[in-house]
Order: structure tokens, then sequence, then C-alpha cells
């Protein structure tokens, strides 16, 4: 033993003597594992240093320290930090020494013992690199929840570290990435920007730096900064996480499209992230392809059968492309996911059964599952939320079949249920009022939502547009005004007063308006919507042609939006133009709305244009029980039932009619349409005249000019 250990003497003095003890304890980094502890006979007295004795129980502690790691055992350990604590003896000079002891303390548990040692080499090693990456790896490795104070006290000590190591050596990658790291976990964005900056110069296009470049300044509305970062980068080296960073960026900041284009970019270097899918997904189905939208719910339903969110998506997504058995089946498989969420999945099939136009079923589904989840002692979080929804929809749909009590009770429970469902019940109180043509409620219920949200813009569009639907135009535009003063450019709130002025006639304005909110959108919808707007205000003026080329557009932007292809249908079907395209439009826009009064109303007028008179009467009468007291409605069905020779009821409806423009809001009332419907009525009166003194007569179904 003795002959074994003066040769291993003699073999790790002449390594020393070559390399020198420096730079053999800085190259360490493999671990050698040893078969057997070497001898255990000490060396002999050191002088103030003895480099090679150092070594030896370097050596052997971590052999010890291996065989911890491998067997465990507190021996192993103990006997690892006694021979460590020999070699800084052995060379008390040594700053990687107490370095490495101060790692095995941390490993071994003693967390203070390790950072008093690290400090300490530190204080004597000030310009020593490792001995401050050490320290520096050991406030990081105690950091914890952002909400505890000794976490940013350990986070300021942290970053005090990794600034001395960047000043040590400037051209480090590493370092300047983790020191960014810790000024954002402490909320030093421009600090960490700066180092981000300096982690690119010294390495350009490193993936990381680049997409946490973008997160930061998605995150402080820079969304032009972002995409510059990521322009910088060649296309073909753009990574699947910098694409996703972008995309998460756009999405935040209301660019859709844009966000919906890097996702697709991102999927393509990355198809199997669940998170890309899931947000493409999202985004296609509220602006984009509900097609598309089922395709990429239906790959994360594949890939993950037990998804029950999938499978709800899936749900809704089937319900507004109209295919109710797809949309069943998949509400049961979401429904075997979630058997501790029966009031969810019952939500969901109240959606569906509406949608159906089983709007009885529907409305005994949410009666039940509020009697179900009622808690006597009152609701908050998650239950007051649920609670909310179910009654705004019940609200809805009472609302939608005329039972007025019944729809303002939902509401008035809602109230008491959070600001948030509060806010949300003032809105729904004034539309309710509203369609009933109580208009001094629904104004009334508008102000008092606003004086108790004055900050709420979906509340003060509400009372803008419902102003102005009244005639008081000025009164709308300047509750607007406060949104037009801190959004000037926002799209979306230059439609409500172009809307606005249009109700009042003032069309330059209104005019005005939509064009500039048509150059400052930033998604197809919005361009739509403004196109729209300008097709309604052309053909208000009988600017048909011009109103025509809007149309288009708006169709152009959006093909598969309801609404664009009942308006445009409408057009061309009251003024008897291109009856067979109206009818394919309308027919569109009723297979993606099925119960829409509206849009019901609209595909009876053309079949009854077309004289396919028993379509039309069905559509016309189903019309008429969704749209409450609708002057439009009214006179359609009057004038089918005088032009198929009904006299009795068409005086009945039209009647009707006249007095629903007769107490009709301002910005509701259309003059020609009030006069021919008068006219018409007086045509019914004459003919049930005619027909009571010449008595009972076969109907006559000849089609008089319209």
């Amino acid at each position: 033993m003795k002959t074994t250990s003066k040769i291993l003497r003699r073999v790790l003095l002449l390594g020393l003597a070559a390399l020198g003890w420096p730079a053999m304890m800085t190259a360490q980094q493999a671990k050698p594992a040893m078969a057997s502890p070497p001898a255990a006979a000490q060396p002999a007295p050191a002088a103030a240093s003895d480099p090679a004795a150092a070594y030896y129980h370097y050596m052997l502690g971590r052999w010890y320290e291996d065989r911890a790691g491998m067997l465990g055992g507190p021996e192993n350990v103990r006997m690892a930090i006694e021979q460590f604590r020999e070699a800084m003896h052995a060379d008390p000079g040594s700053a990687y020494l107490p370095a490495q002891m101060a790692s095995l303390l941390f490993r071994a548990g003693r967390t203070g013992d390790a950072i008093r040692l690290a400090r300490s080499v530190v204080r004597s090693h000030p310009k020593n690199l490792e001995a401050h990456e050490l320290l520096g790896w050991l406030y990081t490795r105690l950091l914890g929840n952002e909400h505890d104070r000794s976490t940013h006290a350990l986070l300021d000590l942290a970053i005090e570290q990794y600034q001395i190591m960047v000043r040590l050596r400037p051209g480090d990658v590493k370092n300047h990435y983790r020191l960014s790291e810790l000024y954002l976990a402490n909320h030093q964005l421009p600090q960490a920007a700066a180092e981000l900056h300096a982690t690119l110069r010294l390495r350009p296009g490193y993936s990381k730096a680049v997409t946490r470049l973008i997160e930061l300044y998605g995150q402080e509305d820079q969304l032009d900064t972002a995409r510059a970062v990521l322009q910088k980068v060649p296309a073909g080296a753009r990574t699947a996480p910098m694409l996703a960073a972008i995309a998460r960026a756009e999405g935040d900041h209301q660019h859709p499209h844009a966000a919906m284009r890097d996702w697709r970019a991102a999927l393509q270097l990355d198809d199997s992230n669940r998170e890309y899918h899931s947000a493409l997904a999202g985004l296609l189905a509220h602006f984009g392809s509900a097609r598309e939208a089922i395709g990429q719910y239906r790959w994360l339903a594949r890939n993950n059968p037990q998804d029950a969110r999938a499978w709800l998506q899936l749900t809704a997504l089937y319900e507004k492309e109209g295919e109710f058995p797809r949309a069943d089946a998949a509400l049961r498989q979401a429904a075997q996911l979630l058997p501790d969420s029966p009031a969810e999945i019952g939500y969901y099939q109240a959606i569906l059964n509406e949608a159906e136009g089983k709007f009885a079923q529907a409305i005994a589904v949410l009666q039940h599952w509020l009697h179900q989840t009622a808690q006597p002692n009152g609701y908050s979080g998650e239950a007051a939320f649920d609670r909310s929804a179910f009654l705004q929809e019940l609200g809805r749909l009472e609302r939608s079949q005329g039972n007025l009590p019944a729809a303002l009770d939902a509401f008035h429970q809602m109230q008491a249920l959070g600001p948030n469902a509060d806010r949300h019940a003032w809105m729904e109180l004034a539309e309710t009022y509203r369609r009933q043509h109580q208009y001094a409620q629904a104004l009334n219920a508008a102000r008092q939502g606003l004086a108790h949200y004055p900050n709420s813009q979906a509340l003060r569009i509400s009372a803008s547009l419902l102003q102005a639907e009244t005639g008081a135009v000025e009164t709308g535009l300047a509750t607007l005004q406060p949104l037009l003063t801190l959004n000037p450019n926002d799209p979306e709130i230059l439609l409500v007063s172009a809307q606005i002025n249009q109700a009042g006639k003032r069309w330059p304005a209104a005019i005005g308006d939509a064009r500039r909110a048509a150059r400052l959108a930033t998604s197809n919808q919005t361009r739509s919507e403004a196109a729209l707007v300008l097709a309604d205000i052309c053909n208000q003026r009988r600017q048909f042609k011009r109103a025509d080329g809007y149309y288009r557009r708006a169709l152009a932007l959006s093909p598969r939006s309801p609404m664009v292809l009942n308006d445009y249908g409408y057009m061309l079907a009251d003024r008897g133009v291109d009856l067979r395209r109206a009818l394919a439009y309308i027919q569109q826009a009723v297979h993606l709305s099925a119960h829409n009064g509206a849009y019901l109303d609209s595909l009876g007028w053309v079949q009854f244009k077309l004289h396919l008179w028993p379509e039309a009467a069905a559509n016309l009468r189903q019309a008429n029980q969704l749209q409450y007291q609708d002057p439009t409605v009214l006179g359609h069905l009057g004038f089918f039932y005088l032009s198929t020779g009904h006299a009795r009821l068409a005086v009945e409806y039209l009647s009707q009619a006249v007095e629903a423009w007769r107490t009709a809001a301002p910005g509701d009332f259309d003059s020609r349409q009030a006069a021919r419907t008068r006219q018409w009525l007086r045509r019914a009166r004459k003919e049930l005249s005619r027909r009571l003194k010449a008595g009972p007569t076969p109907p006559s179904h000849t089609l008089p000019k319209t």
C-alpha cells in the first residue's frame, strides 16, 4: 500500500508540475469513477500549500461523492465533506476547492453553510469568475414563489453576482442570457431587454434570446418592435418557439389573422405541439374558418381522446355549422370525460337545443340546473360565474319567446352575482326593453348601468347606440366621445360612431367614420363590417349600384358571414333583382343561423317573390313568432296574405304593422316602408270590404305588383 501511495503521489506531482494547480482545478469537468478508494494513508504534513495533497484529498472526496450519488448513505456524504475539507487545508489559497465544497454542502441540504462558504470565497477572490458563478447559482436555486418576500431579496443577490460575471467576462453568452432571465423575473424589463440584445450581438439568431425578446416586447405593447426582432432572423433560421412568441403577441394585440398565419408557420416546424394546435383552433373558431377550426380540434381530440375541452369546442363548432348529430355525439363524448361537471354539460345541451329550435327543452334544461346548483348562502367565485352564464342564457331564451317577465327576472337575478354579472345584466335589461319597444325603460336601464360602471366600454357603446336609435343622436355621440378620445384610431369604435351618425342621417360623417374604420382595420372581419355599414348607408339613400359594390366587398372579406349574406340577399329581393342569387345568399344565412327571425323573414320574402308560396308562408309565420312586433315582418306576412286572397288575415297583420311603425324608434323608422305598409293596408281593407259584400268566395292567388 505504501508503494502504491508513493507512486500515486509521484504521478500527481508530475501532472501538477506540467499543468500547474490552478489549471488543473479549473479544467475539471468530468467526474472520474474510481473502482476503489485510493490508499487511506495520510500524506506527510504539508507546508503552507501542498497542491498534490490537496488534489489527492479532492479526488478522494469526489470518489465518496460519487458513491453517495449511486448508493446513498450519509456516511459517504460525511466522508466526501471531510476529504474536501482536508483538500482545502492543503491548499488554503485555492478558490476552486471551497467552491466545490460549497456545491457539495448545498446538495447535502446544508444550504446555509454552502452560501456562507461561497460568500467567503467571493470575498477572498473577488475576480474569480467560478466563485461568482457558484454563488449566483446557489441564489437562483433558492428562488421560490414570486410573492414571497425572500424571493425578491434572493433575486437582487443573484442579479448582483451575474452583473459581476458579465463584467469579468463580457463575451460570455450564457451569463448575459441568464442575467436577462433574472431581470425578467424581477420585472426589470428595460435591463432584461438590454441583456437580451447583448446576447444576440454575441450570438445572432440565438433562438432562446430571440423568443424571450419577442415575448418581452409583446408584453410591453410594442408589437412592431417585437416583429422587427423576428425580421432580423433569416426566414430559414426561424424556429417554432420564435414564431409561437410572435403569434401570441399578435393575438394579445387583437391581430387574429396575423396570429393565425404565424401559428400555422410554427406548426409547420413542430406539428406535434398541442399548445400550437390549441391556440390556432381558438382563433379559427372566433375569427377564421369554422371548418378549419373543427380540423384543429379533431386533431387535439384524436391525439388525446381524454381532452374534454376539445370535445366541447367541437360541440359548439358543429352546432354553429348546423351539423347537429355530430354536435350531439361530441357532447356525449365530453359528458363521459366530465362526469363531475354535469351542469356544464347541461349548459352546452341547452345551447344545442336552442340551435335546433327546441326552445322549450333548452329553457327546461337551464331551469333544471339552476335549481340543482342553487345555494342558500349565496354564490362567489366560479359558482357565481357559472350561475350568471346560466341566467343570461335563460333570459335571452325567454326574451326570444316573448316572455318578458321571465326574461327580466333572470337578468335581475344576475345582478346579485358580482360586478361582472351586474354589468352584463344592465346591458341585457336595456336590450330586453328595447326589443319590446319600451324605449323609456331601455334608456333608463342603460343610464343606470353606465352610472354604475362608467369605464365599461361595452355599456357605453350600448347606451350610445340606444340613444341614437331613439332619436337622441347628439346625446349618443356625447356618450361615445370618451371612447373616441381615448382610442381615436380604434376601428370598432369608429364603426359605432358611423352607425350613430347614420341613425341621424348625417351621411358625410357616417361615411367618413366607416371609411376610416376600413382603413385602420387589421382584420378581414372588421373590414367586412365597415363595408357592410357603407352598403347599408348607400341602400338607405337608394344608391343601389354603390350599395351592391360594398356588399360584394363585404362578402368577399367574410364569405360565411350570415349577416352579410342576409343583408345582400334581402336588398336584391326587396328590389326584385336577381332573385335566384338572392335566394342562394339568404339560404346560406339561414343555414348558418337557422332560427334567426330576420333571416327567416328575408327567406320568406324572396320565396314569395319567386312564387314559392307554401315555403314563403312557413318562413314568414316562423319569423313573426321570433321577431316581436317587428313592423317589417308583420308587413311582409300581411302582404303575403293579401296577395294570396286572405283579406281578413291581411288586414289583421297589416294593421299591426302600421301600429308598429307608428311606435318604432326614430332610428328604426323607414318612411318609405311605413308608407308602403299603409298603402297595402288600404288595399287589404278595400278587398275585405268587397269580399264581405260579395259573400263567400274561394281565395284568389293572383300576385299583384309589390
